[in-house]
């Protein structure tokens, strides 16, 4: 009776702290997120028109049916983002908070799987999944991945999902094939989040199939099962790579294209060396130099984490040699095992903290496994004492909530500040301006100019929803850089001439907007740009 009202209470106390922590979820990943970050990251407007042209016109934007791998500016892109969107785009119409929603989506994701995953690794009836689900929703990684549409991105919350299935079947003692079949899928899907888990799904796959050999949880007919799905979702991404590989002609399978690529970065792997490795441990614990997914001053999971997660390495490395030796199976070692396959890649390619993404909630697991190790080391060396350890073991967790809540204070007070005024304009990002070209349209004197903007084509493009065969030749034109469409130059500002139109990006461009002004040129503001204008 007493143990059924201890259980009660830890699951009120459990139901109610994380209904907190999803609200605030919710509330850190859609408050402002049309605005911050400002403008467009060049790959989340990419998506975006590719998004539209599938919604609008059953194409990309360059007249290819539904392909399984967006081409974007020639080296390619991972094309489930696009296909979410497309689909949003398509019930609801094109919206920048549509554009970025997907992240948010697969952030509740990362919380919701990522907190059971914790609760089965360390048990139900304690607080580490809470810990777990607390350091997703405030750490500057998790919310700066959430509110930007990267295709990459989707990896973390997918890859969660996919780990949280299958310590959910090596659970049970009779898992359905059913089971096995969903895994499966999961897995499939994961390939169409990143073209980096072409890589890590197979290592990783390779380390579980010795695990649960050697713990004796191999399933072989759910193995053979969970390979269907995968191998049906996998064939048609292999037969990408070989028809970029070998400089085959691009194919159909149905309504979905095989794309054969305008450029093919299949060889870009490098030797792993020290000052790599050093480098890659940089960015992964402190964040890299660009600022749409790491803030300096603020670590990617907290200063703490940098002292934590090494402490839950080694916790996790011994107990999975321990189970080896013993033929024991831990749920933890999955996520040991998920976090060594996306290690060994990312020391294999050109590292940013993007790139990374799969690999941070198995980091934030580290740090929960370290919490547990102290919690466990203290019940060791109080074990005579009661008092004394029924008193400190509360504050272990309770400590390290302050002490990660006292960070995240500082680092949302910035986020939502200074943030856009310190960093903007930034790297590979541009702004918005169809506004400024839906008023000139509208002008019939305007409207006869030829007009200029520093900002590339595409931002325009993704904003108008202009069809694809607006572009004469797609595969020549450069959406990112320099262009021009009919009356419309992008992507660069020439000499002033009194008889043309100039759109400038906010914030950008002040001298060239102070010679505009001082030669009699008119301007009207609108939300990311200004143009200018004589009559």
């Amino acid at each position: 009776m007493e143990s059924n009202s201890r259980e009660n209470r830890i699951m009120i106390i459990k139901t109610t702290a994380l209904a907190i922590l999803f609200a605030v979820l919710l509330f850190t990943r859609i408050y402002d997120i049309t605005i911050l970050p400002f403008g467009y990251h060049m790959d989340e407007a990419g998506a975006g028109y590719d998004a539209r042209c599938l919604a609008e016109y059953g194409t990309d934007r360059y007249s290819k049916s539904w392909p399984l791998y967006l081409t974007n500016y020639g080296p390619g892109q991972s094309s489930l983002y696009a296909f979410i969107c497309a689909f949003l785009f398509k019930i609801f119409g094109y919206s920048k908070f549509l554009l970025r929603l997907p992240s948010v989506i697969f952030s509740v994701f990362t919380f919701i799987f990522g907190v059971d995953l914790t609760d089965r690794c360390f048990g139900k009836d304690k607080f580490y999944g809470i810990l777990s689900g607390f350091l997703v929703v405030i750490c500057p990684y998790f919310v700066l991945a959430s509110r930007i549409g990267l295709d990459c991105n989707l990896m973390l919350g997918m890859s969660v999902i996919f780990l949280d299935i299958f310590a959910l079947i090596l659970e049970k003692e009779k898992p359905g094939l059913w089971m096995y079949a969903l895994l499966g899928v999961i897995g499939g899907l994961v390939l169409y989040t990143y073209a980096l888990s072409y890589i890590i799904l197979p290592i990783f796959l390779l380390f579980m199939f010795l695990y649960t050999l050697r713990t004796n949880k191999f399933n072989l007919k759910g193995w053979l099962v969970m390979a269907v799905p995968l191998f049906i979702l996998a064939f048609p991404l292999i037969l990408i790579q070989l028809i970029n590989m070998m400089d085959l002609p691009e194919k159909k399978l149905g309504i979905f294209t095989l794309t054969k690529l305008i450029r093919y970065r299949g060889g870009e792997f490098e030797k792993p060396y020290l000052l790599k490795f050093n480098y890659f441990l940089e960015v992964f614990l402190k964040g890299d130099d660009l600022l749409f997914d790491s803030i300096p001053g603020f670590p990617n999971l907290y200063r703490w984490s940098i002292y934590l997660i090494p402490i839950g390495l080694l916790r996790e490395i011994i107990r999975l040699i321990y189970g080896n030796v013993k033929r024991k199976y831990s749920a933890c070692s999955i996520v040991l095992l998920w976090f060594v396959s996306v290690f060994i890649l990312e020391n294999l390619i050109s590292v940013a903290t993007y790139t990374a993404n799969a690999i941070f909630f198995s980091a934030v697991f580290m740090t929960v496994s370290a919490c547990e190790g102290v919690v466990l080391l203290i019940k060791k060396i109080f074990y005579k004492n009661l008092r004394i350890e029924k008193f400190i073991i509360p504050v272990i967790p309770a400590v390290t909530v302050i002490l990660y809540a006292i960070d995240a204070f500082g680092f949302f007070a910035y986020y939502y500040g200074e943030y856009t005024k310190d960093t903007y304009p930034q790297v590979y990002f541009g702004n918005a301006v169809y506004d400024a070209f839906e008023y000139i349209e509208s002008d019939p004197v305007l409207s006869t100019k030829e007009t200029y903007t520093g900002e590339a084509a595409i931002y325009y493009l993704l904003e108008s929803g202009a069809s694809p065969n607006v572009v004469e030749d797609p595969v020549n034109f450069t959406y990112n850089t320099a262009g021009v469409i009919g009356k419309y130059h992008f992507g660069a500002l020439p000499e002033i001439e009194d008889d043309c139109n100039y759109v400038t990006a906010y914030g950008k461009y002040e001298e060239y907007k102070e010679e505009l002004s001082e030669r009699g040129f008119e301007s009207i503001e609108f939300s990311e740009c200004e143009l200018w204008y004589k009559r």
